[in-house]
């Protein structure tokens, strides 16, 4: 699966939404960087919003705030 900035806000909104739950972006993020069927470009904001995601207790608590700020640098970089 090639993952994209806008695979990623589309998560963000569902989580936004209520679509979603917390363990859905932390199992995502999991699967992402430990898989091999997961690629992505060389692309630092996708790699850094991945790598939070799937490290929360040394990154950011996933939540609603925290997730509108990674949508934001999806979509502005």
């Amino acid at each position: 699966m090639r993952v994209t900035r806008q695979y990623l806000i589309e998560l963000s909104d569902n989580f936004l939404d209520n679509k979603i739950d917390k363990l859905a972006i932390q199992d995502f993020a999991w699967k992402a960087i430990s898989e091999d069927d997961f690629e992505w470009d060389e692309d630092d904001i996708i790699s850094e919003t991945i790598f939070e995601w799937d490290n929360e207790e040394i990154n950011f608590e996933i939540n609603k705030t925290n997730i509108r700020l990674c949508k934001n640098r999806l979509l502005t970089g």
